[in-house]
Parts: structure tokens; C-alpha cells; sequence
């Protein structure tokens, strides 16, 4: 942000608070405070940002099937076009992806969230290759109050990294 960028910004912004008390079975109760710049309580209800602060993980969940199954986490483009371009593909095979879950929950009337994405995503793979693929999709069991650590599998191989190209590499 250059200064005269940031001197055209406002010198205070109005937020609301909300307090929320999260309480599971078997864990002590937590109170979490949500910051939000939606400060028209007309537009937006203190339960409504509740539910959208719980629907974070699914939103995390999305993101990590795009940058991890479909290893989006590294683009090979080098352009900003082709970067665009290539962010569209994916963009279009997770939809397709998502389509065929929506498709198939639709048929036998259960939640989305419940289907495989992984699996989904093979199952369409082995369809544009004219393979027959799997009749039925995995159903993942209900996991409500789902916790999973931030925290890295595999540690990275103790190599260097390549920073110029191959034939200019010495040893």
C-alpha cells in the first residue's frame, strides 16, 4: 500500500462484537468474540454470523480439496494469463466434481457433505477417460464438531531447492 493509498483510508472502522458461547459435549464451554464490519443488525442477525462462523470449516474444507486433491498448491504457469487460465481449469473440474456429489445425494436424498470428494473427483476422472468408474460413491459418517490440527504430515526432504535452472546447477 503506498502512503497516499493509505492515507485516503478512514482513521477508525465501525465493528460490532458478538460473543458466543460454543459448548460440546465433554469439552469445557467456549466463548469465542466475532468481529464483523456488518454492523447493521437489520441485515445481518447475531445467530446469522453464529452460522456463518460455524460453516467456516466446510468453507476451509473446499479450499483444502482445491489446493491438496487437486494439487492446486503450486501453479505451473508463469504468466498471469496463463495463471488465470489455469486457476479457471480448476475452478471448473471442482465444479464438475461438486455437480456430479450434488447429482448423486439428489438421487438418494442425503447431505452433500456425507460424499467423498476424492472419491467423486476419481469417479469423474475414470468417466473422461470411457471407463465405467464406481457404481456407488464412499459415504464419509457423520463427524459433527469435527477437529482436525494444523499441523504438517510428512516432513519436506532435506534437500536444497532448485534455484536456477538445471543446466546451470554445480555441485
Amino acid at each position: 500500500m503506498t502512503i497516499e493509498q493509505f492515507q485516503t483510508m478512514p482513521a477508525f472502522i465501525d465493528v460490532r462484537i458478538i460473543k458466543h458461547k460454543i459448548a460440546r459435549t465433554g469439552y469445557r464451554k467456549r466463548v469465542v468474540y466475532i468481529a464483523t464490519t456488518l454492523t447493521e443488525e437489520m441485515g445481518w442477525s447475531d445467530e446469522q454470523i453464529i452460522d456463518l462462523y460455524a460453516r467456516r470449516w466446510e468453507i476451509e474444507t473446499c479450499f483444502g480439496y482445491l489446493k491438496t486433491t487437486m494439487k492446486m498448491n503450486v501453479l505451473k504457469c508463469k504468466s498471469v494469463d496463463g495463471v488465470m487460465k489455469e486457476m479457471c481449469v480448476y475452478l471448473i473440474v471442482y465444479n464438475l466434481v461438486r455437480l456430479l456429489m450434488l447429482k448423486y445425494v439428489h438421487e438418494r436424498g442425503m447431505d452433500v457433505r456425507r460424499v467423498s470428494f476424492i472419491d467423486a473427483m476419481r469417479h469423474l476422472a475414470a468417466r473422461g477417460l470411457g471407463l465405467a468408474g464406481v457404481e456407488r460413491l464412499i459415504l464419509n459418517p457423520p463427524r459433527p464438531g469435527r477437529w482436525q490440527p494444523r499441523v504438517v504430515r510428512r516432513r519436506r526432504k532435506q534437500y536444497d531447492l532448485l534455484t536456477c535452472p538445471r543446466n546451470e546447477w554445480k555441485d
